[in-house]
């Protein structure tokens, strides 16, 4: 999972860094936030925050293995 801010002035290395990724054969998802400046999640005041907490969620259910019972 790659995080890009849309005010973010570092937000073309997170595409590039995910690009790469995916040409090494890794399976990457980006999230962006237009809204959002870098490193916007070290602020829990701000909206976005929130909502990128809900997409790491979201990421992590969809990636973790099934319990063992």
């Amino acid at each position: 999972m790659v995080v890009v801010g849309g005010l973010d002035p570092l937000q073309d290395c997170g595409r590039r860094y995910a690009s790469m990724l995916r040409q090494k054969g890794k399976e990457v998802r980006v999230v962006e936030f237009s809204e959002a400046v870098h490193a916007f999640y070290f602020f829990p005041v701000l909206p976005d925050t929130g909502k990128l907490v809900a997409e790491i969620g979201a990421f992590v259910e969809n990636i973790a293995p099934e319990p063992i019972t």
